[in-house]
């Protein structure tokens, strides 16, 4: 709690330096006025103490009732001199792993059953699959046997696309011959 009310104090101290530094005649009248509200407090204050001395001691009396039971609450128990535990720590860190342990097979046992219903769709998934890939390979062997006759198909229209210019030159070479001799 000291430290939180000096980590605040010291905050305000840091922003109230800033203040004075960056705007120097709006952080004097902010003091002025800061200080004038002090005043009228005090004064108010001296007029009827009653409601701050009944906030006041409701405050330190909630402090002192927290601090009473943080300290009947922290139960210390000391090891024995031999360096054994006491049984009451024992059987609490055995049902603290009893339950740890339930919980563990709980889960474990949702999941098996959750896994049980994946493990079917995955082994139709891989029978699918493993169909699917049978028949692409079955239209792959369909095609490269189209794509090799296609092939075939071809070379065989080039050579004679080749022979049937060869004749054409032959014939016109006879031709320009007998053009010659007309």
């Amino acid at each position: 709690m000291k430290r939180y009310v000096l980590a605040a104090a010291a905050a305000l101290a840091v922003v109230a330096g800033f203040g004075a530094a960056a705007a120097p005649v709006e952080f004097g009248r902010l003091t002025e006025t800061a200080a004038d509200g002090v005043v009228r407090a005090r004064a108010g204050i001296e007029a009827n103490p009653v409601p701050v001395l009944v906030a006041l001691g409701t405050f330190v009396l909630t402090l002192g009732l927290r601090k009473g039971r943080a300290k009947a609450a922290g139960l210390v128990l000391t090891p024995p001199a031999d360096g054994a535990e006491p049984a009451v720590v024992r059987r609490a860190k055995a049902r603290a792993t009893r339950a740890q342990l339930i919980a563990d097979q709980i889960g474990l046992e949702g999941r098996r059953k959750k896994m049980a219903g994946e493990v079917n769709q995955a082994e139709k998934d891989a029978c699918y699959t493993e169909q699917a890939v049978a028949d692409a390979e079955r239209v792959l062997a369909d095609k490269r046997k189209a794509h090799a006759a296609a092939a075939d198909r071809l070379d065989d229209l080039a050579d004679e696309q080749e022979r049937v210019r060869a004749e054409l030159a032959a014939i016109d070479a006879e031709l320009k011959k007998l053009a010659e001799l007309v």
